[in-house]
């Protein structure tokens, strides 16, 4: 975190989410607004003083910066990153969009990531290029083993698509062998063929190397799922007297539309898609629209049609507002009260002055609901009522306007979501749904809609919804681009076809548009789509973090009874039960009173722990700072959204770098009283020397470094990642005698691997020399002593020679290397083809790529062969049948 300078542009909704989740997840407390900051996609006289000499730029939903058709705001704002992103450091652009329907902004978003390989006057040639992938991807979407009766013919079709590839072909042919003996569908070697071919192809025909994609449908667990939608019918509403007048009005319009002037036609066409859109909202806003065509018709300003005054009248004598939002009310009422006491309702209405009508109702009724502030999303307060809602169980519900639909968290638990109204805008309802599946566990979510009886456009537009679009059984957010298509096309059309072209729209969508065009973005996705982790390892992660108590009890061990941090349990909540208590842990200084102080100086505490304190913690002081709360247990971390002890998070970080740096039993002198092991007045010298082996980084980095144009620091993050997972780190213990020859097993096993024991038992006790010590056991046995620290050097050396002869280590040596090896055929192969398949710079840019790499992984597999040796701990221990008392005399004459 050393010299960064972050900015992180987000659409305004979403600026306070950022802000809470650095603070919370990654422990910026102290960065936020100072060297990471988060702003607005707005160009604005704060944002061009925040881009100068940044060392990372993020863009959330980067698609709408880079949208070709956005207003004149955003156009600018993408010019000036454009300039920007050449000289930042890095660039991370974030966006969940598809390419399919999209490729002018793809194009976009990568020509920031490289102009000269991605110009923006490219895009037929990239349109090409999509539509050429889309065979490829149709073909790789049949290598599924469900498939392996049908899968021959697939494999051919890829050699005969890519004929220059030879490990695809290598692959292929195993893959043919394997289906010879039919295999089931669950097989694991067969699996293991199908995930290695179709991981070929993905790494050497993915759109672009800096694509990193994945989708969280393809991740089992990942979020809760849409149980599907019910309707509350609204009995004896105005709605349906309305819809009537407004269709009589429809019919009257389109009579004569066709003999109208294109200009009047176009004002009849948006007039009536407006009026519905109005109409599932707010009959209010309904009622303001067909006043102000009225007063155009009447000042002349508006060219109307025979009778239209007359329908328009027709229309106001059957508008009643209270009438309607009496039965909206108080059908909403009897669904909320039908519900199970579990469930907790997120309610969701268009408009700001609806939402407050219906909080001010429930409440009247004693319902337990809290409103969303909208100030909370426009101006950062502290956005305490969304956080009430998911955590006071006598709260059953949270009222929200549009301004909801985004940057809020309403996952977990047993979650309810009623539309009160139904907008004529899929991708908003699926946005108002995505409050509540985000990340995390929880039950599946059921909608509840209200439509009114005997109204046909709301149940046509209903229809369309559920059973068109399908978004309240599966997420939508990838059809968008589809989306806006259909409603564009929908909004030119409804006046000639009324409640028949929902209705005819909804078989449309239904009958497989929506399928393949699902099926369409899966193939594209598929070729760009991360590796997916092997289900064992992914097995033996989820395992290694359940055992929440075996990273539990080691933790605070060392936390807790070694540093002497005090753990104080968080108040309990009435009625909240959990598997893992929240917990935080006070540090005591030296001056603090009643309790032992924490074995860390205040200036090494603030160094280290500054970015881990709560300062807002109750009962907090200067001498008693306090942790965040942490539980252990994950699950129970993510309900009630505390943060995991886990690496990463603030307070853990803090403890790694400071026992990183920290000496204290790092070096040891020990004196062992075996009783009756040893003759009398014999001292045995054991020296221990614990080293630690890792990667050699020194030439990778100064390759990555002078090649790569990268900093060194962020370097040497990623190549120690990277040896990391090719060599891993290990620590190595060798204990030898005083002539430097590694001491038998049986011998340390029996002498020198029992714990620690002050008050003696089990047959010996223990003593640890101080300096005092020391000197007065130098005045007993001076030869002993003679040329000490050369001795131990020379003991370290000996036993680093025992290390690296072990034959253990030369096997994990030989095995890594052999991995990379293996795993390096792959990848040059990938790149070698991908190059045959490119033209231009792009060809260019991937063959420099693969040189580098080459450069890099020899380089690295050198650092495996000659790693880097660190000594972490050094100590001898005096084993002899002599008390300790043997030289306490000696202390006692110094004194």
């Amino acid at each position: 975190m050393r010299q960064h300078r972050v900015l992180v542009l987000v659409p305004h909704a979403l600026v306070n989410q950022w802000r809470e989740e650095l603070i919370v997840r990654f422990g910026l407390q102290d960065f936020i607004d100072d060297s990471v900051i988060v702003l607005p996609q707005e160009d604005s006289e704060e944002l061009r003083e925040a881009l100068d000499n940044l060392s990372l730029l993020v863009i959330d939903e980067a698609h709408h910066v880079a949208d070709s058709n956005a207003g004149k705001g955003m156009q600018e704002l993408y010019r000036l990153i454009s300039k920007v992103a050449q000289r930042t450091d890095r660039l991370l652009l974030l966006s969940a969009t598809p390419i399919l329907r999209n490729e002018g902004g793809f194009l976009r978003m990568l020509h920031l990531l490289d102009p000269v390989v991605y110009p923006l006057d490219d895009l037929e040639s990239f349109h090409a290029k999509i539509v050429n992938r889309q065979a490829l991807a149709e073909t790789v979407a049949a290598l599924d083993p469900s498939n392996y009766l049908f899968m021959d013919a697939s494999l051919d079709d890829l050699i005969a698509r890519l004929p220059n590839d030879p490990r695809l072909a290598q692959l292929t042919h195993a893959l043919k062998e394997k289906l010879l003996s039919l295999p089931d569908e669950n097989d694991v070697e067969f699996c293991a063929a199908v995930r290695q071919l179709r991981a070929h192809i993905s790494e050497t025909y993915r759109l672009n190397r800096r694509i990193l994609r994945n989708r969280r449908s393809h991740v089992e667990g990942l979020t809760p799922e849409r149980k599907g939608a019910e309707i509350w019918t609204v009995a004896e509403s105005t709605m349906a007297r309305l819809e009537s007048a407004l269709e009589d009005w429809r019919v009257g319009a389109s009579l004569v539309i066709s003999a109208k002037a294109p200009t009047v036609a176009q004002a009849l066409a948006d007039f009536y898609w407006k009026a519905v859109c109005a109409l599932s909202e707010k009959i209010s806003a309904f009622r303001e629209l067909c006043e102000e065509r009225r007063n155009g018709i009447e000042l002349d300003r508006v060219e109307s049609f025979k009778r239209e005054d007359e329908l328009l009248d027709a229309i106001f004598a059957v508008i009643d507002v209270a009438e309607w939002m009496d039965a909206r009310l108080n059908r909403l009422l009897e669904g909320l009260r039908s519900l199970s006491d579990l469930s907790k309702a997120v309610i969701f209405c268009t408009s700001v002055d609806t939402a407050d009508e219906v909080y001010a109702f429930l409440k009247y009724h004693h319902t337990a609901a809290i409103r969303h502030d909208v100030g909370e999303i426009r101006t950062g307060v502290d956005q305490q009522t969304w956080r009430e809602f998911l955590t006071n169980p006598a709260v059953r519900a949270i009222v929200c306007d549009h301004n909801a639909e985004e940057g809020i968290n309403l996952q977990g638990g047993n979650k309810v979501v009623v539309h009160f109204d139904l907008p004529l805008q899929p991708n908003r309802i699926e946005q108002r749904l995505g409050r509540v599946d985000r990340y995390g566990s929880g039950k599946p979510i059921q909608s509840y809609v209200l439509i009114d009886e005997r109204a046909p456009l709301q149940t046509a537009w209903f229809n369309i919804v559920d059973q068109g679009w399908g978004v309240f059984g599966r997420s939508i957010s990838s059809l968008q681009y589809l989306v806006e298509a259909e409603t564009n096309s929908l909004a030119g059309t409804m006046i000639h076809e009324g409640v028949e072209g929902l209705q005819a729209l909804c078989d449309r969508l239904a009958s497989g548009v929506v399928k393949r065009e699902l099926e369409l973005i899966d193939q594209q996705d598929a070729l760009d789509q991360l590796t997916p982790m092997p289900e064992d390892d992914l097995d033996k992660l989820f395992d290694t973090d359940g055992d929440w108590k075996g990273i539990r009890d080691p933790m605070l061990y060392w936390i807790e009874d070694t540093l002497l941090f005090r753990k104080v349990d968080e108040p309990r909540r009435p009625g909240v039960q959990s598997v893992d208590h929240p917990f935080r842990l006070h540090y005591c200084s030296p001056d603090a009173e009643r309790h032992s102080p924490t074995l860390i100086s205040s200036s090494s505490f603030i160094d280290d722990f500054l970015g881990a304190i709560d300062f807002d913690a109750p009962g907090s002081c200067s001498t008693q700072p306090q942790s965040y709360p942490y539980v252990i247990h994950r699950p129970t971390a993510v309900k009630r959204g505390i943060r995991p002890m886990r690496y990463g998070t603030e307070f853990i970080e803090a403890i790694k770098s400071f026992s990183d740096v920290d000496d204290r039993g790092r070096s040891f002198a020990m004196w062992r009283q075996v009783f009756d092991a040893f003759p009398a007045s014999e001292i045995r010298l054991c020296f221990r020397f614990d080293f630690v082996l890792e990667t050699c980084l020194d030439e990778a980095l100064a390759i990555a470094v002078l090649d790569g144009g990268n900093s060194s620091d962020v370097m040497r993050a990623v190549l120690a990642r990277r040896g990391d997972t090719l060599f891993h780190p290990e620590m190595m213990r060798v204990w030898v005698d005083e002539e430097g020859d590694e001491l038998p097993k049986d011998m340390v096993a029996g002498f020198l691997l029992p714990k620690y024991a002050k008050q003696g038992g089990n047959g010996y006790i223990d003593k640890n020399l101080k300096l005092s010590y020391l000197r007065s056991f130098q005045k007993l046995a001076p030869d002993t002593f003679t040329n000490w620290e050369e001795r131990c050097h020379r003991m370290r050396d000996h036993a680093l020679a025992i290390a690296m002869a072990k034959p253990e280590l030369r096997d994990r040596q030989r095995v890594a290397i052999e991995r990379a090896l293996a795993e390096d055929e792959i990848r040059y192969a990938q790149l070698q083809t991908r190059i045959q398949s490119l033209r231009g710079t792009e060809a260019q840019t991937e063959a420099r790529q693969l040189k580098f790499e080459r450069a890099l992984n020899e380089a690295l597999h050198r650092g495996i062969s000659s790693p880097s040796v660190k000594v972490d701990v050094a100590g001898v221990v005096f084993l002899t049948s002599e008390p300790v008392s043997l030289i306490e005399r000696f202390v006692q004459e110094d004194v």
